[in-house]
């Protein structure tokens, strides 16, 4: 688990199409501090991507509508959550899916995207992800709608399933 206090929140984007807005000027906060995490490869091949917290920064609330893996090598995705943050500790990233229980709190009380973030709401992003092999995703993308404006924001931290972590 990383506690929210070590999380620096800000928002990470990428280049818009048409009809898209700029992403860093968007209601929507994710990630926090940029890097790449490694999580030791399982047979199963399920992994729980959980390591950004989310923020509606505004007074209105936001409809988060999509997520994506951007370039994932080797990877899926099986699922996506919003759950609520508990005694200020995100879920993490481990191997195996769901996430043990003992350990994450708020994830009983998850909602599947697409799903609606109130104003000023903090959530953990959670991401069920499938894998055979070595595998590597370079972020999440959320795609959401504010104020009637689809945007879209990364996140800043790599996942790489390897057979080892050093």
């Amino acid at each position: 688990m990383v506690g929210i206090g070590t999380i620096l929140v800000c928002a990470v984007g990428c280049s818009g199409d048409e009809g898209v807005a700029a992403p860093h000027d968007g209601a929507l906060r994710l990630g926090g501090d940029q890097g790449t995490v490694c999580v030791p490869a399982t047979r199963s091949g399920d992994y729980t991507f959980a390591q950004d917290a989310v923020n509606n920064s505004t007074d209105a609330a936001i409809e988060v509508t999509d997520v994506s893996l951007v370039n994932p090598d080797h990877a899926s995705m099986s699922g996506v959550y919003l759950a609520p943050i508990i005694d200020k500790m995100l879920i993490g990233v481990s191997s195996g899916w769901p996430p043990s229980a003992g350990m994450t709190p708020g994830f009983a009380a998850k909602r599947p995207v697409p799903t609606r973030v109130d104003p000023h709401e903090w959530a953990n992003l959670v991401v069920h992800i499938n894998a055979q092999g070595l595998a590597t995703i370079d972020a999440v993308e959320v795609t959401y709608v504010s104020h009637g404006v689809r945007m879209r924001v990364r996140n800043s931290t790599r996942l790489m399933i390897r057979p080892k972590c050093s």
